[in-house]
């Protein structure tokens, strides 16, 4: 069975040269593709567990607890995870100024490799 990246290089080669790609074969890397991508956005929102909970206690720092519990263990939709990674993000930038908007760009680049 062929890697995640070999069957993209093998789609895009497949393009390039002009052959058809089956709607399957296509359907399968996009959902592949946001697998993907909504782990990444679980494992980047995990990684400020700790972050979260050095903060003084109140009802954002429970709330923000509380969305990571939900990401790390429901199912959600891309477009979910990455909504609910922006709200812990921007809450930790502008509530708690734990962070700026660059480290927050450069914490989501580490997470994303």
């Amino acid at each position: 069975m062929r890697t995640f990246k070999e069957r993209i290089a093998h789609a895009a080669n497949a393009i390039k040269s002009g052959v058809h790609v089956g709607t399957p074969m296509l359907r399968e890397l996009v959902l592949e593709m946001s697998e993907i991508d909504v782990h990444w956005a679980k494992r980047a929102a995990e990684a400020h567990r700790e972050q979260i909970y050095a903060l003084p206690d109140g009802e954002e720092k429970n709330h923000l607890i509380h969305m990571i519990d939900v990401m790390t263990t429901q199912p959600m939709s891309i477009g979910k995870a990455n909504r609910w990674l922006g709200w812990i993000q921007a809450t930790l930038v502008h509530e708690f100024k734990v962070a700026s908007l660059e480290e927050m760009k450069q914490h989501n680049k580490k997470h994303s490799e």
